[in-house]
C-alpha cells in the first residue's frame, strides 16, 4: 500500500450539544482523536453514544459545539464556522443513496459531473476503471434495483472513491447485509485500502467486523461519548479471513468486547430507568 500524504485528521476536544425543544442534549463531551493519513480507524460504542455524531462533524454535516476538527491542519469545523462538507470527506451511508432511476455508470459519474471537476469522457473513463477494479465491469448499464445489494455497496464506495477524497467515512455500511455478502464486502474493502491507501473512518456496532479491518479502534462511552479505550489492532496486513481464527484476534476480541459490554449495560440501564419515569 502506497503511504497517504494526506487525510491527517485531528478531533480536538469536541463537544456536541443538541438542543431540540430546550432539551440540551450532551451527545458528545470532550472528545479527542487523530487519525494518521493512511489510517483505518474504527469507532465502536453502544448505541446512541455519538459515533455517527462524531463522523458528521468530521464530514461537515453537523456543527460543532465546542472544540475543533481539522484536515491536514486546516480547521473544518469549529463553532464559529459554517458547516463545511466537500469532496475530500466523502461518506457511505448505512442506508443506500444510489439514484434508482440512473443506471449504475451514472450513479458514479454523477458527482464530479455536477461539480464541474470533469469532463463528461474524464467522468465516464474514470468510473469504468473504478467499476473494473471493483468487479463491477459489465453491470454499468444496470439500475441498482437490477444488481445485488452487495454490487450496490460497491457502487456506492465507488461513487464516493470517483471524486478523489482524503478521506472515506463509511457509516456502517455493511449493516444490512447478510452474513456472506458482508464477508464478500470485507474482502473488498481490505483490498480496496491496500491499493488505494485512503484515510478511512469506519462507524460500526460489530466488534468482529472492526477488528478484522481497522488498524486502531476507539471505543466510546455510552452517552455522552467521551473516549473509553483504545485499541491497537496489530495484526498484519494483507488480512484475509483466516486471521480470525487466531490467537491473537481472539485475544483482542475479548478487549473489544470487555470495553463494550460494561457501556451497553449502563446504556441499557439507563433507557430502562428513563422508561420507568
Amino acid at each position: 500500500m502506497a503511504k497517504a500524504k494526506e487525510g491527517h485528521v485531528e478531533i480536538k476536544n469536541v463537544t456536541k450539544i443538541y438542543d431540540p425543544l430546550g432539551a440540551n442534549v450532551l451527545a458528545v463531551d470532550n472528545c479527542t482523536l487523530e487519525i494518521q493519513a493512511g489510517e483505518f480507524l474504527a469507532i465502536v460504542g453502544p448505541s446512541g453514544c455519538g459515533k455517527t455524531t462524531m463522523l458528521n462533524m468530521l464530514a461537515g454535516f453537523d456543527s460543532v459545539t465546542e472544540g475543533e476538527v481539522c484536515v491536514d491542519e486546516a480547521c473544518v469545523a469549529s463553532p464559529t464556522m459554517r458547516l463545511t462538507p466537500g469532496p475530500d470527506r466523502m461518506v457511505v451511508f448505512q442506508l443506500g443513496a444510489l439514484f434508482p432511476w440512473r443506471t449504475v455508470l451514472e450513479n458514479v459519474c454523477f458527482g464530479p459531473l455536477m461539480q464541474g471537476t470533469m469532463s463528461k469522457k474524464e467522468a465516464i473513463d474514470k468510473a469504468r476503471d473504478l467499476l473494473r477494479v471493483s468487479g463491477l465491469q459489465g453491470f454499468e448499464d444496470d439500475y441498482p434495483m437490477n444488481i445485488s445489494s452487495g454490487m450496490q455497496r460497491r457502487v456506492e464506495i465507488v461513487r464516493a472513491l470517483i471524486n478523489e477524497p482524503k478521506i472515506l467515512l463509511l457509516d456502517e455500511p455493511f449493516r444490512a447485509l447478510d452474513a456472506m455478502t458482508k464477508s464478500v464486502m470485507h474482502k473488498y474493502l481490505l483490498d480496496l485500502f491496500d491499493m488505494i491507501g485512503k484515510t478511512i473512518m469506519f462507524i460500526t456496532h460489530d466488534l468482529d467486523e472492526a477488528i478484522y479491518l481497522a488498524d486502531r479502534i476507539f471505543v466510546m462511552t455510552t452517552r455522552p461519548g467521551r473516549l473509553k479505550k483504545w485499541i491497537d489492532v496489530d495484526l498484519p496486513r494483507p488480512r484475509d479471513v483466516h486471521v480470525k481464527v487466531s490467537d491473537r484476534f481472539m485475544e483482542l476480541r475479548q478487549e473489544a468486547i470487555a470495553a463494550v459490554h460494561e457501556e451497553a449495560l449502563k446504556a441499557f440501564e439507563r433507557g430502562e430507568r428513563e422508561l420507568a419515569t
